[in-house]
């Protein structure tokens, strides 16, 4: 199995309904893709919504009694995901045309550790992770902590510190960036192949010690104190903190 989607869900039905039919239909080419949905003890009428699918081959469905917590969700995907590749697939997001082709293209022709994507105008392969922090501003660091950004070999993945960092509400990113700051290639996809919903669910924002969690992530990937002070200090001017 060459790429994993996985779908970590809660009582999101009407969304996966939006989203599956497009997902199926898209990696109908590639038998070397499997769409796994994990539910997270959904109460609203999910599982019969899969069942009705049942019969496609690509389909895999996994669920807890109880609602674990989405981190733990995430982790457990990764951990069942049988393929090389994981793709970690909010369920509120959107697929965009030709956008599984686009990632196969790109696992096809450049084999990378890690690819990012949904982050508009940008482009390029590196190395290891380490180079793309130098290149790169702060606020690019930050928004690929968004789940459906990173397509990356499971191998690279450590369950471990996922646990251990879940308390810095980015255990799942530093689970996939410690054996990646040293190790590559990354690369950085310049076509979009998925799109953020534009009502999402409700979010009540980050709380205001966020600001030290991502400090602390992007001293952690190496980012220099400058670039992190002034991505702040535009990040205030801008009154998005």
């Amino acid at each position: 199995m060459k790429l994993t989607i996985a779908i970590p869900t809660y009582n999101r039905v009407e969304y996966l309904k939006e989203l599956l039919p497009e997902l199926l239909e898209q990696c109908k080419p590639y038998p070397e893709i499997e769409i796994l949905v994990s539910d997270n003890g959904t109460t609203d009428g999910t599982f019969p919504y899969i069942l009705n699918l049942a019969d496609n081959d690509q389909l895999q469905y996994r669920a807890n009694e109880t609602n674990l917590g989405a981190d733990t969700n995430f982790i457990q995907c990764v951990e069942t995901a049988r393929g090389e590749y994981v793709w970690l697939f909010g369920d509120d997001d959107i697929l965009l045309p030709n956008g599984i082709e686009k990632v196969m293209q790109t696992i096809t022709n450049y084999h990378p550790q890690l690819i990012v994507a949904g982050i508009p105008d940008q482009k390029g392969m590196y190395v290891n992770y380490r180079a793309v922090v130098r290149d790169k501003d702060p606020s690019f660091l930050i928004d690929h902590t968004l789940i459906t950004c990173n397509i990356f070999k499971k191998e690279s993945f450590s369950s471990k510190i996922a646990y251990d960092r879940m308390s810095t509400r980015y255990g799942l990113m530093y689970a996939i960036m410690d054996s990646l700051l040293e190790n590559g290639p990354i690369y950085i996809l310049n076509k979009p192949v998925f799109t953020i919903r534009e009502h999402r669910p409700p979010f009540d924002g980050p709380p205001k010690w966020m600001r030290l969690k991502h400090i602390q992530y992007l001293l952690y990937l190496g980012a220099s104190i400058p670039h992190i002070l002034r991505y702040y200090r535009d990040m205030f001017r801008r009154k998005i903190w």
